[in-house]
């Protein structure tokens, strides 16, 4: 039946129905699914008929797991270091070591592969240069386009062994695999047991709901019949009749019973060779163990008694055993390491794998160890030296090794111990990009082991992670709760972090002036505690929030005071960060050149930490730039690679960024249908986003196309937008004008007027500061017809902006008399 699916599957067009399936295998433990579907891709990879890739999932987590690990196994880099991986990609791939795009891919799959520690700066490799993935679209999109690599000519087997131990986000990579817009051709193979699915509802339902979202078919694997279990007994040994029937009605027809049985026999030295057939004396095979568990102990119990502990210490260490770490764990345990790994691999308790690496012989072998773990009076004090031992693991930096830790931490009830360690390993993550979904998941291990002061950390980190998200309200709730608790523990410096990030928090709610002062608040407090990186975080969104009130002078003052502060702090993040909002500001001042310096810098920044999503963003504000300028063309083409670039990144809010600007182009252009499409992209993410500022303006965009194409709708759009309250400048600027506009064709001059008063104003003590959309919208209005108190309103303004323009890029004055793209190109001639 499998084989069938193979040659189906081989033989389907691409991107058809047919070219992704997916079979799940189900059956008991031990009744040989992993064996029949290790048989499937050695028939297939031997016939050339498809590239098979393993993913093994285990009780505990390991850097083996996954589809990255399969991907490891197929390229043989399971030892190799970081540049090792990005030399042989290159090399396999062949690379041109020109191509800036395929170096970055390199560099994306080999920080999937194998992800930078936290808190180290690795050298760079082959590629030079970094790649951070910081959310889980982008994990996947790398992911993709390695298995696009792997299956060009081929379609891919890809086995999911024991798919029901596997966390939810695996699930939500296969839904994201088989919808991807590709031409990979994917057979999944999933091996679940019917006992864990039985018992674990959550698993059950997951594997379904996957399996029907494939349209997957379902095996059911029944143990064999007597004939097929005598068949098994004489391939493996020329046994005595009366073994092959004993060992029949004792295995039940499970494959790997009827095996371990065999292996019970001879390792307690009872096969005896009597002619040309093994018999086993009559004691042994009375009064046999009966369950798989038995025949493990039996195993167990060819360890010694001194030694026997290092098996149950062993299984802590989880599926990825390196030889330094058993080492170690072994020797605190008062035991001889070099006698205990011996013992173990003499029983074949583990197995050894190459490089000081070690393997277990079955998983169940691991899961029962586990359980007679859990039942010992010495298990916290083994949980406890495991996670200590793991620290010297090669990649304990990583997310995977940090979250086992915190397992084994959590298992010894060290609950504290454990929240500490999670912390500092997600406030150096932090620094490198911002994995809000990792951020997340890993705090869910944290859920009802945490009271008191690491409660407060606790919601402080998931505020910081649900904000990003664009969760607001759950952030808002969490950075209160955190706020209030370092209040009653009179721990000053974590208050005002919480209160600086409630004010962030307050801010992108559209409650800007109370961000503000919170905000304010914070910085306060770190002055008083002396506390240097407190007061720039403090700045840095200080120097946002006042971007966004229009108030652009005293924001680039604090913005520069806080890009020099985070240059001696190296923080390169925020300084980045700076530099962009620095950009925004020379940009409404009409000093395009200044503004594409600084972003070229910020670039630059963002490149030497791999921080892909910043460089994106760093494209936007360049297009921005260049639209300010009137480079209409030139916006358009920046503005639709970096659009491209956050959809690869997958980062919702900045794609709808790229949308709102590339709308704005096609209005200032007159091409009024591809301004409706690219504004109702951008409208639908800000509404999901529940982004107040974003869901105005694109009203606001609705509102401008309507009056450009002189439909009636306009009036009741200008009416939705002004039942929004706001405290940014921008839209409120962009709000006025477009009520100017629609005043002006009604013919309600008083209106016109005090609206377009009212846009001037909206800056503040800076009334020729504007927003990303005025000139355009002010250079638009000078082609209509106005009446006269109007008019000279909108000429008076025109004038100040050209003469305010630092780099003199367009005169705003000739713009209103350029109605075509044809005008524009002559005047910029």
């Amino acid at each position: 039946k499998l084989w069938q699916i193979v040659l189906a599957v081989c033989g389907a067009p691409a991107r058809s129905s047919y070219a992704r399936r997916m079979v799940a295998v189900i059956g008991e433990a031990g009744v040989g699914k992993s064996r029949l579907a290790e048989w499937l891709c050695e028939q297939a990879h031997e016939q050339g008929l498809m590239v098979p890739l393993r993913a093994r999932y285990g009780r505990i987590a390991t850097a083996l797991d996954g589809i990255t690990g399969a991907v490891n196994a197929h390229f043989g880099l399971e030892g190799a270091d970081r540049a090792l991986v990005e030399q042989t990609l290159m090399q396999r791939w062949e690379v041109d070591p020109k191509d800036d795009a395929a170096l970055s891919w390199v560099a994306a799959t080999a920080e999937w592969l194998r992800p930078s520690p936290v808190g180290t700066s690795a050298p760079l490799g082959p590629t030079g240069k970094r790649f951070v993935l910081d959310t889980p679209e982008l994990r996947v999109a790398v992911m993709q386009r390695v298995l696009e690599r792997v299956g060009h000519d081929r379609p891919i087997l890809l086995w999911f062994d024991d798919l029901h131990l596997s966390s939810p986000n695996t699930f939500e990579v296969l839904g994201r695999l088989r919808r991807a817009p590709s031409a990979l051709r994917v057979l999944a193979i999933a091996t679940a047991r019917s006992e864990t699915l039985a018992t674990d509802l959550d698993a059950a339902l997951r594997l379904e709901a996957t399996r029907a979202d494939w349209g997957g078919e379902v095996l059911d694997l029944l143990p064999l019949g007597p004939e097929e279990t005598q068949a098994l007994f004489k391939a493996t040994l020329p046994l005595a009749s009366e073994a092959v029937q004993k060992g029949i009605e004792q295995s039940h027809g499970n494959p790997l019973f009827a095996l371990q049985l065999l292996h019970a026999w001879a390792g307690g030295g009872y096969l005896k060779l009597v002619g040309n057939k093994y018999e086993v004396p009559q004691t042994a095979l009375e009064g046999r163990a009966i369950t798989t568990a038995e025949l493990w102990d039996e195993r167990l119990r060819a360890v010694s008694t001194d030694l026997r502990l290092a098996a149950y210490a062993a299984a802590a260490l989880g599926e990825d055993i390196r030889g330094e770490v058993l080492s170690a764990l072994v020797s605190a345990l008062g035991m001889e390491a070099r006698d205990a790994i011996v013992a173990l691999t003499r029983a074949q308790i583990l197995i050894a794998s190459g490089n000081d690496r070690f393997r277990w012989p079955h998983a169940l072998l691991l899961e029962h160890l586990l359980l007679r773990l859990t039942e010992r009076n010495d298990a916290p004090a083994i949980y406890r030296l495991a996670a200590n031992a793991l620290a010297k693991h090669p990649a304990s930096g990583s997310r995977r090794i940090m979250k086992h830790r915190v397992t084994n931490l959590l298992r010894a009830g060290d609950e504290e111990p454990a929240a500490r360690l999670m912390f500092q390993f997600i406030e150096g993550s932090w620094r490198r990009g911002r994995d809000t979904a990792a951020t997340l998941r890993d705090l869910e291990l944290l859920d009802g082991h945490v009271t008191g002061q690491a409660a407060a950390e606790y919601a402080y980190w998931r505020a910081e992670a649900l904000r990003h998200a664009g969760k607001l309200d759950a952030a808002q709730e969490n950075a209160e709760l955190a706020r209030d608790a370092y209040a009653v523990a009179v721990d000053r410096m974590r208050e005002a972090g919480a209160l600086r990030l409630l004010g962030h928090i307050m801010s992108d709610r559209g409650q800007t002036a109370q961000g503000h002062e919170l905000v304010e608040r914070a910085k306060s407090m770190f002055v008083q505690l002396d506390d240097e990186p407190g007061q720039v975080q403090c700045l840095v969104v200080l120097g946002e929030i006042e971007y966004l009130l229009g108030q652009h002078e005293s924001a680039r003052a604090i913005l520069l005071d806080a890009s020099a502060k985070c240059s001696a702090l190296d923080d390169p993040l925020g300084r980045s960060q700076c530099l962009i909002l620095l950009a925004m500001i020379n940009t409404a001042a009409g000093a395009f050149r200044r503004s594409r310096e600084r972003l070229l810098e910020a670039r630059a920044e963002l490149d030497g930490i791999g921080y892909r999503l910043g460089m994106a963003q760093c494209d936007v504000v360049l297009a921005h730039a260049d639209h300010r300028a009137f480079e209409m063309e030139r916006a358009r083409t920046t503005a639709l690679a970096a659009r491209a670039s956050l959809r690869d990144l997958r980062n919702p809010r900045g794609e709808a960024a790229a949308e709102r600007l590339l709308a704005m182009i096609a209005i200032d252009m007159n091409e009024l249908d591809t301004a409706s499409i690219h504004a109702e992209s951008a409208r639908a993410v800000y509404e999901d986003l529940a982004d107040p500022w974003g869901v105005v303006e694109a009203k606001l965009l609705f509102a401008q196309i309507a009056l450009a194409s002189g439909d009636a709708a306009a009036h009741g759009l200008v009416q939705d937008a002004e039942s929004y309250d706001l405290d940014e400048a921008e839209p409120r600027q962009h709000r006025h004008l477009t009520a100017a506009w629609l005043a002006n064709v009604e013919e309600r001059w008083d209106d016109a007027i005090r609206e377009l008063d009212s846009a001037r104003r909206a800056f503040g003590e800076s009334p020729n500061r504007t927003g990303d959309h005025t000139p355009h919208l002010l250079a638009r209005f000078g082609r209509m017809a106005w009446i006269e108190p109007a008019a000279k309103r909108i000429e008076a303004w025109l004038a100040a902006l050209e003469r305010q323009s630092a780099d003199g890029t367009m005169a705003l004055s000739a713009m209103t008399t350029l109605p075509t793209t044809e005008e524009l190109d002559a005047i910029k001639s």
